[in-house]
């Protein structure tokens, strides 16, 4: 009997130390993915806060999570008695157990300032984030907006040079890798790459962007946007283009990148729409519908107003037909600025009370901000412009807690 009543104990006691609570190599596999998700999600927040800071012309402010040192303790008391008191001759006994499980995490919190706010906020991007960020793969279009500042020799052909690099791109016929000078990148036109209409029908599949390049460029439509690419650069290769963020590497176009603020401060533009869900779900849906939707962005017609599906797909006729510089010089270069002013690559929904399917959301100032969970393209953008700003980061240079247990129990930190 003595016997069974310390197994018990030791069953109750064991159950609750293991079956519940983690502990040593289980606390791992408890822990970690949850401090992983609510840093995910703070990032997030913290991201789409400063977003809507920037907006209304206010300071953005950073606070990195540097460090989590987390320790558990586990302590256990099992507790039991026999007697042979009573009416009935033998044991009569008790088990009981007590448990305590604590968990001290520690965190360490680094505000961005002075030397390492510079570092990572006001310093331009390297050239070779666009080869590294292409590589992989991120949606070309989202890396020219937001990594380059200017493009080609005159800014009036930047929009022009942005909108036929992608439609190459979405065609299969464009390569770009960097040179043994991380300054200097080579863009290739690459005609036997190139994803023809009957290759589509062939698959039995509808990429309605390929298809209505062919319908606005005829049955060559890489070819005339390479020609496009070549008379805006006017250098003398037939299937390359150098382009360097360095002015002195000869033969080749300058271009300039923006800063992870930089790209932050596009909030300010029309690449963040900030506006109603009805609105937002407007855009959403004339995107959608347009045969010439390519991905990559949205067309609006206001902010405010209703957005008529029918202007939103006229839109994007207009932007595949002046792609291949349909018009002329200048209209193309008017329209080309026209068209990058009227697209936007994140929808922000503003609303009077808390959304209700939000993939993230921030209460600021009375009113609460949200990207909609369904909204995969401002997902994929707003994910884009994260993983720029922690392309940026640079190590914390100060000393990594010391997290010490004395064999008596406690926690000290150094």
């Amino acid at each position: 009997m003595i016997t069974a009543l310390v197994r018990t104990g030791a069953a109750i006691v064991c159950s609750l130390a293991s079956g519940c609570i983690g502990v040593g190599p289980a606390s791992i596999s408890s822990n970690r993915a949850y401090y992983n998700d609510v840093l995910i999600d703070t990032n997030n927040q913290q991201l789409l806060r400063n977003i809507v800071r920037v907006s209304v012309q206010e300071q953005p402010a950073f606070t990195d999570v540097a460090e989590i040192n987390a320790t558990t303790s586990v302590q256990t008391s099992p507790m039991g008695g026999v007697t042979n008191i009573g009416a009935l001759a033998g044991f009569l006994g008790s088990a009981s157990s007590g448990l305590t499980y604590n968990e001290s995490p520690v965190v360490k919190y680094v505000p961005l300032q002075g030397t390492a706010l510079i570092a990572q906020f006001g310093s331009p991007f390297p050239g070779l984030a666009i080869v590294t960020l292409q590589n992989t793969e991120w949606p070309l279009s989202s890396i020219l907006e937001f990594v380059v500042n200017t493009l080609t020799p005159s800014y009036l052909d930047n929009y022009r040079a942005v909108d036929a690099l992608v439609a190459l791109n979405n065609l299969g016929a464009l390569e770009i890798n960097i040179t043994d000078n991380p300054a200097t990148i080579v863009i290739k036109f690459k005609p036997n790459g190139v994803i023809s209409d009957r290759t589509i029908a062939k698959s039995g599949k509808q990429d309605r962007t390929i298809a209505c390049l062919y319908k606005k460029g005829g049955s060559r439509p890489a070819d005339r946007l390479w020609t496009q690419l070549r008379d805006i650069f006017k250098q003398p290769y037939r299937d390359h283009i150098i382009i360097s963020s360095n002015q002195s590497i000869k033969g080749s176009a300058v271009f300039k990148t923006r800063s992870a603020l930089g790209a932050l401060k596009l909030a300010d533009a029309n690449d963040f729409l900030f506006t109603s869900p009805e609105i937002a779900s407007q855009v959403r849906e004339g995107n959608l519908r347009s045969d010439c939707f390519n991905e990559s962005y949205y067309y609006f017609t206001s902010d405010t107003d209703p957005n008529d599906p029918d202007r939103i797909n006229a839109l994007w006729y207009e932007d595949a037909s002046n792609v291949f510089g349909i018009g002329g010089l200048q209209d193309s270069r008017d329209t080309a600025y026209k068209l990058g002013h009227t697209r936007t690559f994140i929808i922000i929904e503003r609303s009077e009370y808390p959304p209700e399917n939000a993939y993230v959301s921030i209460p600021y100032k009375g009113k609460w901000y949200s990207i909609n969970s369904s909204d995969k393209l401002s997902k994929l953008n707003f994910s884009f412009l994260n993983e720029l700003l922690t392309l940026q980061a640079i190590p914390d240079p100060g000393k990594l807690t010391q997290t010490v247990i004395p064999v008596g129990g406690g926690l000290a930190v150094k």
